[in-house]
């Protein structure tokens, strides 16, 4: 391929190619009226696009049909468009954006409306995800307008469209008040960012929002050690953060605090009691603004909290001096010397009677070898005053932990204080008939998608061994890496991405399962047969049958332990006896994991349709299948059986179905190639399922693709435990 500019022109050599000056876009196509949907909603494509420029313009191509090539902020887009059924909707922009490029900033503007949203990195400019911007209400019948125009770019390019959307809001959420400032993602949930007394506020929103409206709000470092927070916003937690942040608790910034409650309580309806953390220097302001502010607050969860200035940053103990720090103290409580500042008697420590009268309860996690803040000095002081208040404190311990890292490796206890003390009794009530654990808008069990780690692989187990994580994987053939050139079975270690040894050559459709200290993975030879394979070090592997081939064609397997024996779920396509139409469940058991033992014909699921099974638990006298179905393409879905032969489908079906979400890059070893890949493929199924609870959450992996050979790896997250999970599928009441 050559390529020659002369006279302004690009003139492409040796290929098919549309030519238009280098200084001006192609002009857009003739739009097409864009009519509103009988289902009230109205799809503003791309090609309908009015473009305003020189670089952006519609790409027409299959794997692209976008607004691309927008590297002048200065470009932007129009759609013109009929109402006829007037009301509120939300906008929904489908961008996508690639490696390092993330971050730019873009104004939609709708009717008299104006929101803001920063550009998700999708990992690839042609994938593409969802991203709702704001809700507009149109009055009346007529002519409206939407258009994108950026404000700042923040790397080469500022995005690509494929289209918006505005979609009808149910009359219920019609008319409540929307967050203002910037919209981003903050693991997933909706971030605005907007100021309150002159001071930057971010509120991060759930999915669904509780009974009663609790919230969290942190005195500083928000977003480190994030697992609490995330697992609140499951639960219909708001979570807030002011920045002040060289005010260390200050009278002035109690004033900002306050205004910034008043605003949240009052326009936007939150919780009149607020659960309150504070790490680290936020002790001071979280302990500061409760005991001017007790009885609205919940409770406080303090992680190494400074409760004492003179520990730190004054060093006047045992603490670890920095004077930068200490001036600040002086500067913002207005000490004219290091003794007026000494003779402070209203830090923390000093001034717990306020709180210990309210009933507020404490947390306190603390390094128990802590040099920056010595618990002795803040934490122990707190605890010991405020129990001789009659107060309630509970008390963690790290024992030989310092002042870093914060927080818990399983956060459950944090959550667990947080939701027992902030969360109303109709928002327990609420949660507890759906499985106790995270929910998405429609209350259902909410799933994470992480996205894509990784290609052509399927089948794959995340387990815990030894209180280590790893992923068991089948390499396929024709994995992209594959240098054994057979299909096999191996581990990887899922923090530091180390493979060990391979093993079962041969081999497919593995599954994992560890109990008491021995690694189990079953796979299926030359479909017909299951073997065992054990080892205690993923290194040293012992084999043995499970099911003799001769009788079946086996395909994925699967093991759980329910009660004092192991079952074993396999899936066949013969003999048509027992399979009756493919692909079906069967099973068997043994009390050793060496000796199977068939189970009656009867114990299946299903011969009627195509029910491919992938993953088997065991809860409280109940089975739980999650199988493949094919359903609007091919859907993860989940029943549940006493008995292996009378089965109950989860009235929220399905688990897992084809989204945008799955083709997101959350490896960022994936090259460019392999992204391309990830963007052009057919995304038309979930499957394989399998998940471990790790840490107080769910890791879960799955596949996508187009269920006929290219299939690529997905993680995914619940977070909650493998119990709330379970029992959220099947909700009472339901």
């Amino acid at each position: 391929m050559k390529f020659h500019l002369s006279l302004g022109w690009l003139i492409v050599v040796g290929v098919a190619a549309t030519l238009w000056p280098i200084n001006e876009a192609p002009a857009a196509p003739a739009a097409s009226p864009i009519v509103q949907e009988q289902s009230g909603i109205i799809t503003l494509a791309a090609s309908n696009a009015i473009t305003h420029g020189t670089k952006m313009h519609y790409e027409p191509e299959p794997h692209k049909n976008c607004l691309g090539y927008w590297v002048n902020p200065e470009d932007w887009a129009e759609w013109e468009f009929e109402v006829k059924k007037p009301g509120d909707f939300e906008l929904e922009v489908l961008q996508g954006c690639g490696q390092g490029q993330g971050g730019s900033v873009v104004d939609v503007e709708a009717g008299t409306e104006r929101f803001t949203f920063v550009v998700e990195e999708t990992g690839h400019f042609q994938i593409f995800l969802p991203r709702r911007v704001g809700r507009v209400h149109f009055s009346t019948q007529g002519a409206y307008k939407v258009a994108l125009k950026p404000q700042r770019k923040q790397a080469s390019a500022i995005m690509d469209i494929r289209q918006v959307r505005l979609l009808p809001v149910k009359a219920s959420q019609a008319g409540s008040p929307q967050f203002p400032g910037k919209r981003s993602l903050w693991f997933g949930f909706e971030r605005f960012d907007f100021e309150v007394d002159g001071k930057p506020v971010l509120v991060v929103a759930p999915k669904r929002v509780a009974p009663g409206n609790p919230w969290i709000w942190h005195g500083e470092f928000f977003g480190h050690k994030p697992n609490p927070d995330i697992a609140l916003l499951g639960r219909g937690f708001h979570v807030v953060y002011m920045s002040v942040p060289d005010m260390l608790g200050s009278p002035r910034a109690v004033e900002h605090w306050n205004a910034l409650y008043r605003e949240l309580t009052g326009r936007y309806g939150l919780a009149k009691k607020v659960g309150l953390v504070g790490l680290s220097r936020g002790g001071l302001y979280v302990y500061n603004w409760a005991t001017s502010n007790p009885e609205k607050v919940a409770c406080i969860y303090g992680d190494a909290p400074v409760c004492d200035f003179k520990s730190w940053p004054g060093a006047f103990g045992k603490g670890k001096r920095s004077e930068r720090d200490w001036e600040l103290v002086r500067e913002q409580y207005a000490f004219k010397s290091d003794e007026e500042a000494k003779a402070y008697s209203k830090n923390p420590v000093d001034n717990l009677r306020p709180l210990a009268k309210a009933k507020v309860p404490l947390l306190h996690v603390y390094g128990d070898a802590d040099e920056v803040v010595p618990w002795d000095e803040n934490t122990g002081v707190v605890a010991k005053r405020y129990r001789e208040l009659g107060g309630e404190i509970q008390l963690i311990a790290k024992p030989g932990g310092h002042h870093h890292p914060h927080g818990l490796d399983d956060s459950t206890p944090i959550v667990d204080f947080l939701w027992k003390h902030t969360a109303s009794t109709d928002a327990k009530m609420s949660l507890s008939k759906h499985g106790g654990g995270p929910l998405d808008a429609n209350e259902r069990p909410l799933i994470r998608k992480q996205g894509t780690i990784d290609l052509d692989l399927v089948e794959t187990t995340p387990v815990v061994f030894k209180d280590k994580l790893y992923r068991m994987e089948w390499v396929r053939d024709g994995y992209w890496n594959n240098q054994r050139k057979t299909n096999y079975f191996r581990f990887v270690d899922h923090e530091t991405g180390q493979t060990l040894p391979g093993f079962a050559d041969g081999h497919e459709f593995g599954s994992a399962f560890v109990d008491h200290g021995t690694m189990y993975v079953t796979g299926t030879k030359a479909r017909d047969s299951v073997n065992v394979f054990a080892s205690k070090d993923l290194t040293n592997w012992e084999t043995w049958p499970a099911i003799q081939p001769g009788r079946y064609g086996i395909f994925n397997t699967s093991v759980c332990k329910a009660d004092n024996e192991y079952v074993l779920m396999f899936e066949i396509d013969k003999p048509v006896e027992e399979a009756g139409r493919a692909f079906t469940a069967r099973f068997a058991k043994s009390p050793d994991m060496r000796s199977w033992k068939l189970t009656p014909p009867e114990c299946n699921y299903a011969k009627d349709r195509y029910t491919a099974p992938h993953c088997l638990r065991w809860l409280d006298g109940w089975f739980y299948d999650f199988y493949l179905e094919a359903y609007n393409g091919y859907e993860m879905r989940l029943v549940r059986s006493r008995d292996l032969i009378k089965w109950e489908p989860s009235p929220l079906n399905p688990i897992l179905q084809a989204s945008p979400e799955d083709k997101l890059i959350a490896n960022p070893k994936i090259n460019g190639d392999q992204r391309g890949r990830i963007a052009n493929a057919v995304n038309l199924n979930n499957s394989d399922i399998d998940f471990c609870q790790w840490q107080g959450r769910l890791m879960i992996n799955y596949s996508w693709g187009n269920q006929q050979g290219v299939e690529h790896l997905a993680e995914a997250q619940y977070d909650g435990t493998e119990t709330q999970f379970l029992k959220g599928w099947f909700p009472q009441g339901k």
